[in-house]
């Protein structure tokens, strides 16, 4: 914080499934609760603003909105989303884009956990504003070349494009 360094900060991701203690817990008495708790604790408690908080579900289902803790305690959104295994599915449904553009309103909605990278054509229909990759998953889950086609977009950014500042 001194530094004035952001951090994204992203606690109790995948609250909408049941494998992590704090999760599959939905409403006021349950994850929000818990997400109040930690949101208080650290911009009341120890005034830390340099924190961008990141409301990070799993595939966001049907009832994801019930841990949705607000626009006012989130700065940014992403879902977690891996292909089913021997599935045809869509990865990315339309749907689920909705689903989350609906819950961030005008904040930036992401990918933030994922293998398959989304096609060009897919970002039309859905324009992420971030996406993170899992590491070595991204290489397990996509050709070369589909890496190369989705890094080399114009829209996208890496590291090589950020100017150095330190």
């Amino acid at each position: 914080q001194a530094a004035h360094i952001p951090v994204i900060f992203r606690p109790y991701h995948e609250m909408n499934g049941s494998w992590f203690w704090w999760g599959g817990r939905p409403g006021a008495q349950g994850y929000l609760a818990l997400w109040q708790q930690l949101y208080t604790y650290y911009t009341e408690h120890h005034h830390l603003n340099n924190l961008l908080w990141a409301w990070t579900p799993d595939k966001p289902n049907p009832g994801v909105e019930n841990y949705f803790p607000g626009r006012d305690k989130v700065d940014l959104l992403g879902t977690d989303i891996y292909p089913r295994k021997d599935s045809a599915a869509v990865t990315y449904p339309q749907r689920w884009y909705e689903t989350m553009h609906r819950l961030a309103g005008r904040k930036p909605l992401g990918l933030s956990e994922h293998s398959q990278l989304v096609t060009p054509e897919q970002l039309q229909q859905q324009p992420y504003v971030w996406f993170m990759s899992w590491g070595e998953m991204l290489f397990n889950a996509n050709s070369q070349a589909e890496i190369k086609q989705s890094y080399d977009l114009p829209r996208v950014l890496t590291v090589e494009d950020v100017p150095k500042r330190l």
